[in-house]
């Protein structure tokens, strides 16, 4: 996928989003316009959409770990989480809302960085539980925060 202006990016942007979150097939140009840019990365999007989600997702990751850090901050973490997964998988929203409430005191925060098993396992989560944990099982091996983040959906006493 050749960009080579701001005006292309954009574009390009915005039709990856339909890619990866939307049923909407790739545009096709008409006779009388040219592509603005090639346009096969975009089919291929389409064509495995869960791939290249959880490829953009794995990426976020790396991008996001500052020098040779292992992991990322949580507030970095929460602002991708909410930016990548919520359009496809929209329960991400009270896992955010746990990790804040867990840390809304700035002093006793208890989340202060996400390892990048707990990442990927994150997106493993929404893909196989259901979003009202009906299928949850405890005995699984998933990391401690999301146990911990089932036993506070489950319990139903958090916040407004």
């Amino acid at each position: 996928m050749r960009i080579d202006t701001v005006p292309k990016l954009a574009l390009a942007l915005s039709e990856m989003e339909d890619q990866l979150y939307a049923k909407s097939p790739p545009p096709i140009p008409n006779e009388s316009t040219k592509d603005p840019y090639r346009r096969t990365k975009l089919r291929e999007i389409k064509a495995n959409r869960d791939d290249s989600l959880k490829d953009l997702y794995l990426f976020a990751f790396e991008l996001a770990k500052l020098g040779t850090a292992r992991n990322i901050d949580i507030d970095t973490a929460v602002a991708f989480w909410g930016v990548i997964l919520k359009p496809r998988y929209p329960q991400i929203t009270d896992f955010i809302a746990y990790i804040e409430e867990m840390n809304a005191d700035e002093n006793a925060r208890m989340y202060k960085g996400v390892t990048k098993d707990l990442w990927n396992m994150t997106l493993q989560f929404l893909k196989t539980v259901k979003a009202d944990l009906s299928d949850y099982d405890p005995e699984a091996e998933w990391p401690t925060t999301l146990d911990a983040y089932a036993a506070w959906k489950k319990q139903g006493t958090h916040g407004p």
